[in-house]
């Protein structure tokens, strides 16, 4: 792929909503009073958290993966587990 000018690149970030730090599990905090700390793993059902980067092909709506990694903690190991069976 190359850059084109005439294209609309966008991205979006939402790093700085995920404590990655606390000792013992992975959550988000949303700013917001009640919803200050919101663990991961129970919502996620153990899965990982995605990063990935996509390029939409100019002859149609399908995207093209750039490039794509996991981010996982021990604490979604247990979820993992309990969903898998």
């Amino acid at each position: 792929h190359q850059f084109i000018t005439g294209n609309k690149y966008m991205f979006e970030f939402y790093e700085h909503l995920v404590v990655f730090d606390h000792p013992t599990e992975m959550a988000l905090d949303l700013r917001l009073p009640l919803l200050r700390h919101i663990p991961i793993a129970p919502c996620s059902d153990g899965q990982p958290l995605q990063f990935m980067s996509a390029v939409r092909r100019v002859d149609g709506d399908d995207l093209d993966h750039l490039w794509s990694f996991e981010v996982w903690h021990e604490s979604l190991y247990t979820y993992a587990l309990q969903a898998m069976g």
